[in-house]
């Protein structure tokens, strides 16, 4: 696995790769920030799974992580 920071080519996959997510489950943007910020499991059927799929040398949980930062203006 991959480790240190994302590239910005990574963050670019992962913002296509979430927004395809919203728009597949027609999700709004609040909808999709609080699925977000839920704690999620890789068995579980959620955004940060599939996103994992299009970044396969990245870690789950360092994709969840990064997908809070960039969406959850409350955390920092």
């Amino acid at each position: 696995m991959k480790k240190g920071l994302f590239s910005p080519e990574e963050i670019k996959k992962i913002r296509k790769s979430l927004l395809q997510y919203a728009f597949d489950h027609n999700f709004t943007e609040s909808q999709l920030i609080d699925l977000i910020m839920e704690k999620q499991k890789k068995s579980e059927n959620s955004p940060c799974v599939s996103i994992s799929e299009c970044l396969t040398d990245r870690s789950f949980q360092s994709i969840h992580i990064l997908c809070n930062r960039i969406f959850n203006a409350n955390i920092y």
